[in-house]
C-alpha cells in the first residue's frame, strides 16, 4: 500500500474515499468477476497532479492475478442501432489518419479485439498483448495475433510504429515503470493514443452524487487522470502530447442519475437522448419532436462541458519529444 502520488511522487495528498471495494458491474456490462470478498481500498488526490489513485497502485502481482483468474471479461451490452457515441467508430476514425500499409500496430490490454480487426486492413501487422486468458483464447480463435504477456516479458523483433492503449493506463500498477517499457518497444516516430477516464467526470467530480462515485471508484481503476496529470505524466517519460475530454453519456442519462441515483439500462440509452415511450411523443409547439429538441440541448451541453474539461473521458495522441507530428 502507497501514499505517495504516483506521477510526481509527493506525499502531500489528502483522503477523498476511504471505502472502495469490488466494484459491482456498471449497468451497461457484464462483468465476470468479484467472487471472493475484499479489503476495502483508500483512494487518495494529489492536487498538484489534478490526480486521484488507489493505495494500490504499486501492487503488481494483486493486480496481474486479478486479470490472469478472468477476473476482468468485460462484455458491453450494446443494441444494434444508432448510438450518438459509437466507441468502436470512434477509436478507429482518430488513428485511421495515421496508419499506413507499412505500419506495425500494437494494441495493448486489448481485450475482446475489436479495435484490432478494424484496424487489420489499414497496417502491416496488428497484434494485441492481453493476458485475461478468456480473451486471449477468443482472440486465437479468431485469427488474431495476440502476446499473453505483460510487457517487461515482451520482446518484439522490431519496435512498433503505432501503440494504443485504450481504457489501460488506468489499470496499470506502477505506471512510470510502465511507460518506460513502452518507450523500450517503440522508436523515435512512434505514435501513441491513449483512452482513459477522466477525473473530471460531470457525475463524480462536478455534480459529485455520492451513488455514482460508488461506481466510480472502483478497485480495479488505480488512476483517474485529469488533462494536467496525464501530460504532466507523458512529459516526465519524454512524450509531448494533446489531449481532450470526451463526454460519452448524455444529458437524460445525466438527469437519471441526478434524479433516481441510476443510469440507464445499456450502453445505447446511456450515449443517446432516450425517453420513455409517452415523453418521446411529446412534440412541440413548432412542431419539433421533444427528443429533437433536447439532442440539441444534448450537443450544447457536451460542447460547454468538454470546453471546461470536464467530462467521461480523456483521449490523448502522444509522441516522442523531438518528433513533429
Amino acid at each position: 500500500m502507497s501514499t505517495r502520488c504516483p506521477i510526481c511522487e509527493s506525499r502531500q495528498i489528502t483522503l477523498i474515499q476511504n471505502d472502495v471495494k469490488a466494484g459491482s458491474p456498471y449497468r451497461g456490462q457484464a462483468l465476470e468477476a468479484f467472487k471472493v470478498p475484499r479489503t476495502p481500498i483508500k483512494v487518495f488526490r494529489c492536487k498538484d497532479c489534478v490526480f486521484d489513485f488507489l493505495e494500490t497502485w504499486e501492487d503488481t502481482e494483486k493486480v496481474t492475478q486479478f486479470y490472469e483468474n478472468n477476473h476482468y471479461i468485460c462484455r458491453p451490452n450494446i443494441d444494434p442501432g444508432h448510438r450518438k457515441y459509437d466507441e468502436a467508430l470512434v477509436r478507429i476514425e482518430r488513428v485511421k489518419p495515421y496508419l499506413t500499409s507499412k505500419t506495425r500496430l500494437l494494441d495493448i490490454g486489448c481485450g475482446d479485439g475489436d479495435f484490432l480487426k478494424r484496424a487489420k486492413p489499414y497496417v502491416k501487422k496488428a497484434h494485441g498483448m492481453e493476458i485475461t486468458k478468456k480473451h486471449v483464447e477468443d482472440l486465437r480463435q479468431d485469427g488474431i495475433s495476440v502476446w499473453e504477456c505483460l510487457i517487461n516479458d515482451f520482446f518484439p523483433d522490431k519496435p512498433y510504429d503505432m501503440i494504443v492503449m485504450h481504457a489501460l493506463l488506468e489499470h496499470v500498477p506502477r505506471v512510470s515503470d510502465f511507460l518506460e517499457e513502452v518507450k523500450r518497444i517503440s522508436h523515435d516516430r512512434t505514435l501513441l493514443f491513449i483512452e482513459l477516464p477522466n477525473v473530471r467526470d460531470p457525475l463524480a467530480y462536478y455534480f459529485g452524487i455520492e451513488a455514482y462515485r460508488k461506481f466510480f471508484y472502483r478497485e480495479y481503476h488505480l488512476y483517474y487522470f485529469s488533462e494536467v496529470s496525464l501530460k504532466k505524466l507523458l512529459a516526465k517519460h519524454g512524450f509531448h502530447s494533446e489531449i481532450q475530454p470526451l463526454l460519452v453519456a448524455s444529458l437524460t442519462n445525466h438527469f437519471n442519475w441526478l434524479h433516481q441515483n441510476r443510469g440507464q439500462e445499456t450502453t445505447n440509452d446511456m450515449v443517446n437522448v432516450t425517453f420513455p415511450a409517452p415523453l418521446a411523443e411529446i412534440t412541440m409547439p413548432n412542431g419539433e419532436s421533444l427528443p429533437s429538441l433536447f439532442n440539441r440541448l444534448d450537443d450544447i451541453y457536451r460542447h460547454e462541458m468538454t470546453r471546461a474539461g470536464i467530462g467521461d473521458l480523456l483521449v490523448c495522441r502522444a509522441w516522442p519529444a523531438g518528433l513533429n507530428p
